[in-house]
């Protein structure tokens, strides 16, 4: 066996390490760029949101899937180095190539983590009926301990929520479980955990129903 020293490059991420600062930055500039000439977007101009605001992809219709092959653009590959689409059509094409230009704009943006901070935190949010084809909510959430953001998750959630303030409090659980979750992990690493945790959101009615324990549905 052969030691090839501290690691510096896996599964497309770039790793910088600072001891000093105890820090690891993690980066994908290499996989960017390959994945930019892989579409001939290099050139491209940069924009600063990764989807056109206020736009709401839905299910494509026959007659822009047939378009959509008839350009005979490799879309599946396309999409395979995001995520999984189902029924895509041009307007997730046009989508896929907008988010190139975000990417093209940060491809110089990397991921710090480490410090000496040990707060444990999660902030929720949902994105309230947001599919157009099923009116259900998205719900996001990011977990940081100090300032290093280290799980994140954005997903469709799987009932339809009848308000805002229910979509927003079916995120602030999900959020939560990952917050315990985090918790946990560190005990069993060994590390001490700063309490109490701290679950942020920002809709006042869904925070009430978190606090109220007298609400059990």
């Amino acid at each position: 066996m052969e030691d090839l020293g501290p690691e510096t490059y896996i599964l497309g991420i770039e790793i910088h390490r600072d001891r000093i600062a105890k820090t690891l930055t993690l980066s994908q500039m290499t996989y960017v760029k390959n994945l930019l000439n892989d579409y001939e977007m290099m050139d491209c101009k940069p924009v600063s949101t990764p989807m056109v605001p206020n736009s709401r992809l839905q299910e494509a219709s026959k007659e822009e899937k047939c378009a959509l092959d008839e350009l005979k653009i490799n879309y599946w590959k396309a999409i395979g180095k995001i995520s999984y689409l189902q029924n895509p059509g041009i307007q997730h094409l046009k989508a896929f190539k907008h988010l190139l230009q975000y990417l093209k704009g940060t491809i110089s943006l990397a991921l710090t983590l480490g410090g000496n901070s040990l707060s444990l935190q999660t902030f929720s949010d949902a994105d309230y009926a947001n599919c157009k084809d099923t009116r259900k909510s998205i719900t996001g959430y990011m977990t940081m301990i100090g300032n290093s953001c280290i799980n994140w998750k954005s997903k469709k959630q799987s009932t339809i929520s009848t308000s805002s303030c229910k979509a927003k409090y079916k995120a602030q659980f999900e959020g939560g479980k990952d917050l315990v979750w985090t918790a946990l992990l560190l005990e069993d690493l060994r590390i001490n955990v700063n309490y109490p945790l701290k679950l942020n959101g920002d809709n006042q009615g869904a925070i009430a129903l978190a606090k109220n324990p007298q609400i059990n549905k």
